[in-house]
């Protein structure tokens, strides 16, 4: 069962149609990216991949690895560190089982009765 997240990531650097074409290829080559659009004007790149075989790190990484960086400040250190939160809750809620939603501790189940 494929899984797919769709995020904007805010991007500095990108200025033109190569920009946009040489992030497009490097987050094509991850296993799991399904589309990319990276668009200058706006200094973004919208990114849907599969949460089972990739993840929001890998994608940020290859971003930086291409030269370009994650915007920085206060509101986008928030966003960027409740996407990975998430993202990372998401995953274990398709592992399924008895995974505990929103990463909240397993509660044991003992009889109180003597």
């Amino acid at each position: 069962m494929a899984a797919t997240r769709t995020l904007t990531i805010p991007v500095e650097g990108l200025t033109c149609a190569g920009c946009e074409k040489e992030v497009e290829d490097r987050l094509t080559g991850i296993e799991g990216v399904e589309q990319v659009s990276a668009d200058a004007k706006r200094q973004t790149v919208q990114v849907a991949y599969d949460l089972q075989k990739t993840r929001l790190s890998a994608i940020e990484a290859a971003i930086q690895e291409t030269g370009f960086s994650l915007k920085r400040g206060l509101w986008q250190g928030l966003k960027r560190r409740w996407a990975h939160f998430t993202e990372e809750n998401e995953r274990d809620n398709l592992a399924g089982g008895n995974s505990p939603c929103c990463s909240a501790p397993k509660l044991s189940h003992r009889s109180t009765s003597k």
